[in-house]
Order: C-alpha cells, then sequence, then structure tokens
C-alpha cells in the first residue's frame, strides 16, 4: 500500500516540524515547506527518505504551485494538508508597532492560507482522499473538497 502524503506549510519549526515527525513516524511521506532552507534540510536529514524539503513563501503563489506539483510528482498524490504558516510580530501594539511588519503578517497569514488553499483545491478535483487543517486566523471557513479543521 502506498503511504499517505501530507505537505506542510511553516514546516521549518514549532508545531509544523512536530508534525512531521509525528507524520513520519506513523509512516505517512512529509513535504516541508517554508522559507528557511537550513531548517528544512536539517529536518529532512533528521526524518530521512519520508520527507522532502521544498523551501518557499507561501505568499508567492507561483513557488507554491511548483513545490506542491513537486511533492505531488514525487508522492503520486496528495492525501492531507496542514496550512500552518505564520508569523507574529516584533512589537506589541500599535505605537511601537511598524506597518511594514504589519503588511508582511498579513501577507504570512492571511495571504498565505488563501494561496495554499487555492494550490490545493485545484490538485484535489482530481483526487478521491482529501484531508486538511488550518491554524491561525482563518475563521468561517467552508469546503467542498473533504474534511477539514480549524485550530
Amino acid at each position: 500500500m502506498k503511504p499517505k502524503s501530507l505537505f506542510i506549510t511553516g514546516a521549518s519549526s514549532g508545531i509544523g516540524a512536530a508534525t512531521a515527525r509525528l507524520a513520519v513516524s506513523q509512516g505517512w511521506r512529509v513535504g516541508l515547506f517554508a522559507r528557511s532552507a537550513g531548517k528544512l534540510d536539517a529536518l529532512v536529514d533528521e526524518l530521512g527518505g519520508k520527507a522532502v524539503a521544498l523551501p518557499g513563501d507561501v505568499t508567492d503563489l507561483a513557488n507554491l504551485k511548483a513545490a506542491m506539483a513537486t511533492f505531488v510528482d514525487q508522492t503520486g498524490g496528495l492525501d492531507a494538508a496542514f496550512a500552518n504558516a505564520g508569523m507574529g510580530l516584533s512589537a506589541a501594539g500599535t505605537d511601537a508597532g511598524d506597518p511594514v511588519e504589519w503588511q508582511q503578517m498579513i501577507g504570512v497569514n492571511i495571504l498565505g492560507v488563501l494561496c495554499d488553499k487555492m494550490v490545493r483545491t485545484r490538485i484535489w478535483r482530481q483526487s478521491v482522499r482529501r484531508n486538511e487543517v488550518f491554524r491561525g486566523p482563518v475563521h468561517g471557513h467552508s469546503t467542498r473538497h473533504g474534511r477539514h479543521a480549524v485550530l
């Protein structure tokens, strides 16, 4: 039986890396997508042949499409995805805040999730198995493409 495949954004550390470790321990193949190529490579070394490093930025739609297509080509499909990429702010409140940093945060936390969902929806139109998990500021989301959860 073919191992199941899981594509994780924000996979280089924290919850994303922990999810990858758990998935690999359960026999899944994982696509690790994040901006930190060095951290992804280290995680792939740790996880072995069940993990693929796919460096990129969720706010770059072409980059995300290419990474997901590469993973699907290597694994023969996409069974599940975890939209985990996100960023916080370096300073609390608006007084000490930086509008440029706010734009980056909105780009990653909102645009990134939407780009991720768009690419997966197009892939899953061709598939039977579909499971997705969103973490972060996505609320009131609905899907026609299988099970999903919002954390």
